[in-house]
């Protein structure tokens, strides 16, 4: 994960957006099989928003009790939520 910058924002066209961005994605991890690409913008987990990536990784951490975090992810596409299975 990265925090989103300006010229990330730019880049990938999330312009007035907030969030984290996906900078890499592992082979056959829980994200690439829910579909999460590198570039995807990830703005809420659990619809609590995320501006960073602390705020990211301590909403994550909070649904390790329930195995599942709920995830808003943007791309070029539009946006969608997507059920993230964590181990």
């Amino acid at each position: 994960m990265k925090e989103l910058t300006p010229d990330l924002a730019q880049r990938f066209g999330y312009d007035a957006e907030q969030g984290v961005i996906v900078s890499q994605v592992q082979y056959g991890s829980a994200a690439a099989l829910a579909g999460i690409r590198p570039g995807n913008l990830i703005t809420s987990v659990n619809r609590t928003p995320v501006a960073d990536v602390s705020e990211f990784r301590t909403a994550l951490a909070a649904s390790a009790k329930t195995g599942r975090a709920l995830l808003h992810v943007k791309d070029n596409r539009g946006s969608r939520f997507v059920v993230l299975e964590l181990n």
